[in-house]
């Protein structure tokens, strides 16, 4: 009997012990349920830039700006000395020969700038959405480079389906240990963005 109520005891001492471990967990749990998908991070001001200089960062401005409203800067070219006041770097990454070009800047210029912007976003403590929504043809040596360069600092990704074949942007997602989001289309991208911004 005596070994009988020294066991109980010490169960219950055990579950006493276990209480405030258990309470905490439930109110961590209960914080995690309700939390906007914006308190990830993402949240305005708000700036789209590209990263290659393809279109593809224009469909990306009309989708957020024109159907969804999100109401989020766009500058295909900002700098690192123009994010102060921002809060969320949207980066649309795809080369472009032909938007270089139009830009004025070579490979390794957009590079260096893209570069320069990352690590301005990085000690500005901004959140970083890295987009990519030209499927395969927005893949490829000039384009993966920028991919990498970005993805290092990257909050979250989402991505088209097709740009993702090789498995580029799941290794890269558990690399840096960021949440990747795939979509069919460009389009299907709408949901996936506006949670990210809480609406």
């Amino acid at each position: 009997m005596r070994i009988e109520r020294l066991a109980a005891g010490t169960s219950r001492t055990r579950r006493t012990c276990l209480w405030p471990a258990v309470l905490g967990l439930a109110v961590a749990l209960a914080g995690m349920a309700v939390a906007p998908a914006g308190a990830a991070g993402a949240s305005r001001p708000a700036i789209i830039t590209s990263a290659g200089q393809s279109s593809d960062a224009v469909m990306v401005n009309v989708l957020a700006n024109t159907q969804l409203k999100l109401g989020l800067e766009y500058d295909p070219l900002v700098g690192a000395d123009e994010l102060a006041g921002y809060n969320t770097l949207v980066v649309v990454v795809g080369s472009s020969a032909k938007g270089l070009g139009a830009a004025g800047i070579d490979e390794a210029q957009e590079l260096a700038r893209v570069q320069a912007i990352m690590e301005q976003a990085d000690a500005s403590d901004m959140f970083v959405l890295l987009m990519h929504v030209g499927g395969t043809a927005r893949r490829g040596p000039a384009s993966n480079q920028l991919i990498e360069a970005v993805a290092a600092h990257a909050d979250a990704m989402i991505v088209v389906k097709a740009g993702n074949d090789d498995g580029l942007f799941t290794e890269l997602a558990r690399q840096h240990g960021i949440p990747l989001t795939e979509v069919e289309r460009i389009v299907d991208a709408r949901e996936p963005l506006t949670g990210l911004f809480g609406n």
